[in-house]
């Protein structure tokens, strides 16, 4: 595996760091859970239904991934030459979670609401209660820590960590 980029993300980055996200966390219980998207009468087929839940992923991660930039640490790992994200790591400030509060000072409610209904909205909320970390906060977390599905077990995620540590 040729040499990584680590850097900090740019707000270039974010649809290409979203599909990422969207991609790695497909298959994730809690993410399939939100996202239900009904096969009735075979109406849509299974990748029709796939279709609906990566781009109902993308558009929930490039809005996390957009508050994200703005007031935590988020690394990109690239290929050098080719300047493409194969990896991401996230540390959110503990003093600035992302609280359905926050979520609706930046004008992501009303849009999910609008886009994908009231009823995965709650789904959300569900999801964010069940993961969300109690007391107060004393330390950073991570988050969104994903590696392209095509370029895992090389490395990435561990080269991410070190340069992680190494700045923080």
């Amino acid at each position: 595996m040729e040499a990584l980029e680590i850097r900090r993300a740019r707000p270039s980055d974010l649809a290409e760091l979203a599909a990422l996200a969207a991609f790695a966390f497909e298959t994730h219980i809690g993410i399939n859970a939100v996202f239900q998207f009904d096969n009735n009468n075979n109406k849509n087929d299974i990748s029709d239904i796939r279709k609906l839940r990566l781009t109902a992923l993308m558009w929930l991660q490039r809005h996390r991934l957009s508050i994200y930039m703005e007031h935590h640490l988020v690394l990109v790992a690239l290929l050098p030459k080719s300047k493409k994200i194969v990896g991401s790591i996230s540390l959110l400030d503990p003093q600035y979670k992302t609280t359905p509060l926050v979520l609706l000072m930046h004008g992501f409610i009303h849009e999910w609401i609008l886009l994908w209904g009231f009823k995965r909205f709650f789904r959300l909320l569900d999801f964010m209660e069940k993961i969300s970390i109690k007391g107060k906060p004393s330390s950073s977390e991570l988050s969104i820590f994903c590696v392209d599905p095509a370029y895992q077990g090389r490395g990435i995620g561990k080269a991410l960590i070190r340069h992680l540590r190494e700045i923080v």
